[in-house]
C-alpha cells in the first residue's frame, strides 16, 4: 500500500514545447504588370526579405504572430520599386492544418506604374503542413489610406519544401516558391518568387 501511495501523483513527462517560431525567407521576385485592358506596362525585378514570428502561447483566438516584409528593386524602365509591410495576426493549428489571419500597414511604390501609397492589408490563409512539404494559399483586400490609389487585393499560392532536414534552427534548409496576383491601382501584377528559408519548430508529437 505504501508503494501504491508513493505512486499517486506521478505524472507522465513530455519534452518541452519548441521555442517561439522565427521564420525567415530571402528571395528574388519577378513581376509582369498589365493595366486593366491587359495592355503591357512593363516588368519589375525585386529582392525580397521576410521575417515571421509566431508565439507558442495559445490564446483563445490562436497563437499571436508578427510579420515584417521588405522588397526593393527596379522597373523595366529603370525606376525604383519598393514595398514595406508590417502585420500582426493569429495562427491556429490542428494536426497538419494551419489557419492564419492578419492585418497591418504597408507602403509601396512601383515607379510610374503605381505611385507611392499607404494601404491596410488584410490576409486570410490556409496551409497544409507536412514534415517536409507545406503548401497553401492566402488572399485579402488592400484598403488605401493615403495616396491616389484604388481599392486593391492579392491572391497567392505558395510551396515550401524542406531539402535538408535536421539542420540547425536558422539554417536555410527550405526552398520557397510562390505565385501572386495583385491589383495595384489601375494595374494587375503577376509575380513569381523563388527563395530560401528555415524550417519551423515542431512539437514532439509532429
Amino acid at each position: 500500500m505504501a508503494a501504491l501511495d508513493r505512486g499517486v501523483g506521478i505524472q507522465p513527462s513530455y519534452p518541452p514545447p519548441p521555442p517561439t517560431d522565427v521564420l525567415y525567407v530571402v528571395a528574388a521576385e519577378g513581376l509582369v504588370v498589365h493595366n486593366t485592358p491587359a495592355r503591357w506596362l512593363g516588368g519589375i525585378a525585386m529582392i525580397d526579405g521576410s521575417l515571421r514570428i509566431v508565439s507558442q502561447d495559445r490564446e483563445p483566438t490562436g497563437r499571436p504572430s508578427f510579420e515584417l516584409d521588405g522588397k526593393l528593386g527596379l522597373t523595366s524602365d529603370g525606376q525604383t520599386a519598393y514595398d514595406a509591410r508590417a502585420m500582426i495576426g493569429t495562427e491556429g493549428r490542428e494536426h497538419a492544418h494551419a489557419l492564419a489571419s492578419g492585418i497591418g500597414i504597408e507602403v509601396h511604390a512601383f515607379g510610374s506604374t503605381a505611385r507611392r501609397a499607404w494601404t491596410i492589408p488584410i490576409d486570410l490563409s490556409y496551409h497544409y503542413d507536412a514534415k517536409r512539404l507545406t503548401y497553401g494559399a492566402h488572399a485579402g483586400p488592400r484598403f488605401t489610406v493615403a495616396g491616389e490609389r484604388r481599392f486593391g487585393w492579392q491572391v497567392s499560392v505558395d510551396l515550401r519544401v524542406v531539402v535538408a532536414s535536421h539542420e540547425p534552427r536558422f539554417h536555410p534548409s527550405a526552398l520557397v516558391v510562390s505565385l501572386d496576383v495583385t491589383r495595384i491601382g489601375e494595374a494587375v501584377a503577376v509575380s513569381l518568387t523563388l527563395g530560401a528559408g528555415n524550417e519551423r519548430g515542431r512539437q514532439w508529437y509532429e
